[in-house]
């Protein structure tokens, strides 16, 4: 298939269940699913996706319910300290700058040849 989309269905289960986080945040959702081996145990998966973005952040299988609730609640909280953290940044680049006239700034750039730049 030549230029084929692949989107977030193809990697969602059809007896998926959507578990949305109770602060709505910024497009993070976890689909749950079950499904029995064969001649073999049940297993419980879970796959999440993260704003807009059509790959899943993870697509993981556990032995036991338990396992998938505690992945799930880490899934969250990685979100949730994601978006304090941008906040936080955010809120930071508002803050003036301390440089005053004759401050001498800085920088060193380069690969093979670092160069070495000094502003005043």
């Amino acid at each position: 298939m030549r230029n084929a989309f692949i989107t977030r269905d193809f990697y969602i289960p059809t007896d998926a269940v959507a578990v949305t986080h109770p602060s709505g945040t910024n497009g993070a959702v976890c689909y749950r699913y079950e499904y029995d081996l064969r001649n073999g145990p049940r297993v419980y998966g879970v796959v999440a996706f993260q704003g807009r973005a059509t790959k899943p952040v993870f697509k993981e299988a556990y032995w036991n319910e338990a396992a998938r609730e505690r992945r799930i609640t880490e899934f969250w909280e990685s979100v949730t300290a994601r978006a304090s953290y941008k906040e936080e940044q955010k809120e930071s680049r508002k803050k003036p700058h301390t440089l005053k006239v004759g401050d001498i700034v800085y920088h060193s750039w380069g690969w093979e040849q670092t160069n070495i730049e000094f502003y005043e």
